[in-house]
């Protein structure tokens, strides 16, 4: 029924599908008021939005229309209000809220109040979520068109892109390891290592951070490795600070948005970490107390601790036909509903309507996050599941990159993405390591094959199958 639905309003559009590592618990806390407070913030309506889920891997699917309608719209509110963005304005509060939030629950969670916390996490992630929708869609194509319609010099606009894309913050991934650096309570850093499906228990997390110092050669290495990074941001300002000069009022303003939609793109992983966190740990004491398999924690939802769904005696069958697949939709209108009964061919149907594009085809074109050319072996990473695979210097090919990719980012020759603009994580990072990186091909998961020799020309922005 909700698949019918989605596809039936997604008729004649382009739907963006984002896949990697997910649980419902992310779903249920990211999308359960992200429609409401897209139309009571910023006045925009969107489609109805799904995501399915089967074992670990989730699916998100969106419309392309209201992706870029959203875009659009904040870039025209941004060159009005520069100094009062409402996107901004709302995300600095909600980004604020989550730390008192996650700060509060690590000192006073309790039995009797740990659905408070889960609940206060959902009006503050539809918050982040919802302001932030507008950067994903900061790519090179838009930046180009509004670039073209600024009248800017076209033979100048590889300089602009350039600069524009320039990391003048601390990532995210930086923070992580001034995280490590700093020591201390590891509950305080425990949201640096969630990601969409689950979040480390703290000795796991212990053992991460001697993993992760080991193999930067210990703490001094760690230490002047961020160090050199910070000196390069510090340079990208100065550079950041001399090319706007050269700029037109209205090229300097798509400029700055371009910059910020970065920032935000990548700050809002540490109140989404945050409140992730706090709804996994609430889960998994769920799941301790009624001594069901916390291993799958990550399949409940809200609703089966706030109606004690969990107590009930068929609750585990119900986690084992999530598992084989769910599904999350949302929209103004209905809001968050769920759907879990004999889903493997509707999910199939689904995904089967969203990669209806040629397969055929040998050469894949997509955005340049950053520069070279390499040739070598593909590997398809979808999710953390598939990490173990990776060899160095493979290609990884994948539909897009979030933090718990680090590991193997630094190992591979080059990147290629699905989906992705210049405010993605694989942009921000590979700019950061200095890997040639490709960005949304659309399909380069579904055209390339594991052990597949390919050129990446990131000077270009294809990817070509050489054998």
């Amino acid at each position: 029924m909700l698949i019918e639905r989605f596809i039936a309003d997604s008729k004649n559009d382009y739907v963006i599908k984002q896949q990697g590592s997910a649980s419902p618990v992310f779903g249920d806390l990211a999308a359960r008021d992200v429609h409401r407070v897209l139309k009571r913030c910023i006045g925009t309506k969107m489609k109805r939005a799904l995501i399915t889920y089967q074992g670990s891997l989730g699916n998100f699917l969106i419309n392309f229309s209201d992706y870029l309608k959203n875009v659009n719209q904040a870039f025209a509110r941004y060159q009005k209000k520069k100094n009062k963005f409402t996107e901004y304005l709302v995300f600095l509060k909600a980004k604020k809220d989550a730390d008192a939030v996650y700060s509060d629950f690590i000192r006073h969670r309790s039995p009797k109040n740990l659905l408070k916390f889960w609940q206060k996490g959902v009006k503050i992630c539809g918050a982040v979520y919802a302001v932030s929708l507008f950067s994903e869609m900061v790519d090179e194509d838009f930046l180009r068109a509004n670039y073209k319609k600024i009248k800017g010099d076209e033979n100048r606009f590889a300089e602009f892109l350039k600069e524009a894309t320039r990391v003048a913050f601390k990532s995210f991934d930086y923070r992580l390891d001034e995280g490590i650096l700093a020591g201390g309570d590891i509950h305080q850093i425990q949201y640096l290592f969630a990601n969409y499906a689950a979040v480390p228990d703290t000795w796991e997390i212990q053992q991460k951070i001697d993993v992760k110092l080991k193999e930067s050669g210990g703490v001094a290495k760690l230490r002047k490795s961020l160090q050199r990074r910070l000196r390069e941001i510090e340079r990208n300002k100065k550079s950041i600070k001399k090319y706007r000069k050269s700029l037109s009022v209205d090229l300097r303003a798509l400029f700055d948005f371009a910059q910020l939609a970065m920032l935000i793109r990548d700050e809002r992983k540490i109140p989404l970490g945050q409140l992730l966190t706090v709804a996994f740990e609430i889960a998994k004491e769920y799941f301790t107390q009624a001594g069901l398999p916390v291993s799958d924690y990550g399949l409940s939802i809200f609703d089966d601790f706030a109606q004690k769904k969990y107590l009930q005696p068929g609750y585990i069958k119900e986690l084992a036909r999530r598992k084989k697949g769910f599904i999350q939709s949302f929209s103004y209108e209905d809001g968050l509903q769920y759907e879990t009964d004999q889903l493997e061919k509707k999910i199939k149907k689904v995904l089967d309507y969203v990669d209806k594009e040629d397969l055929n085809q040998k050469d894949l074109r997509g955005n340049i996050a950053y520069r070279g050319l390499v040739k070598g072996r593909v590997r398809i990473i979808l999710s953390s599941a598939d990490f173990y695979k990776f060899r160095a210097g493979e290609i990884l090919v994948t539909s897009m990159t979030r933090p718990e990719f680090m590991p193997i980012m630094k190992k591979a020759s080059a990147v290629v993405t699905d989906e992705g603009g210049i405010t993605c994580h694989a942009a921000i990072i590979s700019r950061e390591l200095k890997i040639p990186c490709v960005i949304g091909t659309k399909n380069a998961t579904k055209i390339l094959r594991d052990g597949d020799l390919a050129e990446v020309d990131a000077n270009n922005g294809t990817v070509k199958i050489i054998k």
